[in-house]
């Protein structure tokens, strides 16, 4: 037993000192990765070309000053320090609208001639001799206890006023504050919110350097996340005037997080930068995408074109700012799959942005090229559409579908040819169905979700564990539907208790109450068990 207790403590005493040591390499190592980082940024040395617009033919400045010289820059941070409160004494605006008053000649004329008209009236009144009389009456003590203390060789102590035209200069510019006027109430720059003095501060400094503006440079000006404060109308006024406004002579650059803001920019206005990997990012022209579909020979390259301006507002400007996206054909499915991304399997999809973009099956292929250049892992799901009176096996594995995006995408590697829902299984099977270098999956329902054809059938079959082929009677559906407090649809007309009735047509009855249905899902708590197999697998490819 005493062995035994002296292997034990021995063990113990050398797994500690394992740990230990790998603790301190753990240190070590941490050190000397921060350490080459730190020498690598420190030894970074900027250098400017002359070059085409390919970057080659480079030529090299002799000084990264000359490239700075080249322009005339305005820089507007993010980081704006406004009045919203009394307690904010910076008083952002009205320092920035006496610089623009500046510019003005009258308003400098006003200001030389200011000083003097104060100056006179304090002079002529005898102001300086009366605070001097004051002064000596009150400080009358003091002055007879300093006496005492120094043998009376103190003088007169007095406050005496030296008003010069520089003092009285720097007063006005301290009392002139920006004011609103309103039903002849005056009220402080404060009294408004952040949203829209923001937007008068960025007024304000643009306006300045408009009025800078050199013709022998490059004029730029840089606006960094303007959206702050500001609703989302107001970033739509905005940025639409910024557009319009400075559409000539002067270039711009606006650095944003808003929607709002790329929605009315439009694809033309907009450079998209996205982190490929830790140290590296990558700058994508959505405008060059634009002029090549428009300059495209192709009828449909045309009209690809024209959708993506079309439809850019309201349905895929999120895709700007997304790390992964999902495709949906109706309401009912973004319900049931923004409630199946809240499942704890799917937790780290949660913990990225995830674009919903709700498109047709028709549309959904015509979001290829953009999601190609933007590089987003997109998943698209759609249904697989084969004809409605294909009700077995045979008939509906020799049925061809009416899905236009997944025969677009079967057609890649399959050119002209119009596949079967067999051929679709096949191709699903083979991993196929991800195109676009892995960028795109397509998922639909096959005969592992009971060859269903829609996404109701197809979380119905997953459910009760059965097939469009199953047949159960009238009185068996009126149990499950008890049961399961699933809201569908049982066909009535005509149909005894012990008629059998097939999934196909419950979900006929059921196709204008489907948000009902998805209702009931969701408040039921079915959402996991009726999730069918091909969503669960685009789900689980999506999060990889």
């Amino acid at each position: 037993a005493h062995y035994k207790v002296l292997t034990i403590q021995n063990y113990k005493v050398n797994d500690y000192m394992d740990e230990k040591i790998k603790h301190n390499i753990e240190l070590k190592e941490r050190y000397l990765k921060q350490r080459i980082v730190t020498l690598y940024v420190n030894s970074i040395v900027p250098t400017c070309y002359f070059c085409d617009e390919k970057y080659e033919n480079r030529c090299q400045m002799d000084d990264v000053k000359q490239f700075r010289n080249l322009f005339n820059f305005c820089f507007i941070k993010a980081s704006r320090p406004l009045d919203d409160d009394l307690s904010d004494h910076s008083h952002s605006i009205s320092k920035q609208m006496i610089k623009m008053a500046k510019l003005d000649g009258e308003w400098n004329e006003l200001i030389d001639k200011l000083p003097d008209e104060i100056l006179k009236p304090i002079q002529d009144k005898d102001i300086s001799k009366k605070v001097q009389e004051t002064s000596l009456n009150s400080l009358k003590e003091t002055i007879m206890a300093i006496e005492e203390t120094n043998g009376g060789r103190s003088g007169e102590l007095m406050l005496d006023m030296l008003v010069t035209e520089e003092d009285i200069s720097d007063l006005l510019q301290r009392i002139t504050m920006a004011t609103y006027c309103v039903d002849g109430y005056f009220l402080g720059e404060e009294s408004q919110g952040l949203g829209y003095s923001n937007m008068i501060y960025i007024h304000l400094q643009l306006n300045e350097y408009e009025n800078s503006k050199d013709s022998c440079k490059v004029n730029v000006f840089f606006v960094e996340e303007p959206e702050s404060h500001m609703h989302p109308q107001m970033q739509q006024v905005f940025i639409k005037y910024l557009i319009e406004h400075y559409k000539n002579g002067i270039q711009g650059l606006i650095t944003t997080h808003s929607n709002e803001m790329v929605r009315v920019a439009g694809i033309k206005h907009l450079r998209v930068i996205r982190k490929t990997d830790s140290f590296l990012s990558e700058l994508h022209d959505l405008s060059k995408l634009i002029n090549e579909l428009q300059e495209s020979s192709n009828s449909e390259d045309k009209l690809l074109a024209n959708f993506y301006d079309w439809f850019f507002e309201i349905g895929y400007s999120e895709l700007i700012f997304a790390d992964k996206a999902i495709f949906y054909e109706g309401d009912t499915e973004r319900l049931y799959i923004r409630k199946l991304l809240t499942l704890k399997k799917y937790e780290k999809l949660k913990q990225q942005y995830i674009a919903y973009i709700q498109v047709g099956g028709a549309y959904a292929k015509n979001y290829q090229k953009m999601i190609e250049l933007l590089g987003i892992k997109s998943l698209v799901i759609t249904d697989i559409d084969y004809s409605k009176d294909a009700e077995v096996i045979d008939e509906i594995e020799s049925s061809e579908i009416t899905n236009a995006t997944i025969k677009a995408f079967y057609r890649i590697d399959n050119p002209e040819s119009n596949p079967t829902v067999k051929d679709l299984y096949e191709w699903k099977n083979k991993n196929k169905n991800i195109i676009s270098n892995g960028l795109i999956y397509t998922c639909f329902q096959t005969n592992n979700d009971g060859y269903s054809r829609t996404l109701e059938e197809a979380m119905l079959s997953k459910y009760f564990s059965i097939d469009v082929t199953t047949s159960l009677t009238k009185r068996e559906w009126i149990e499950k539907k008890e049961n399961s407090k699933l809201k569908f649809v049982i066909p009535t007309k005509g149909i005894e208790e012990e008629n059998s009735i097939k999934l196909r047509d419950i979900l006929k009855s059921t196709s204008s109450s489907k948000t009902n249905f998805m209702y009931s899902v969701v408040l039921n708590e079915k959402v996991e068990k009726t999730e069918p197999n091909y969503i669960q697998g685009g789900l689980e490819w999506l999060m990889k």
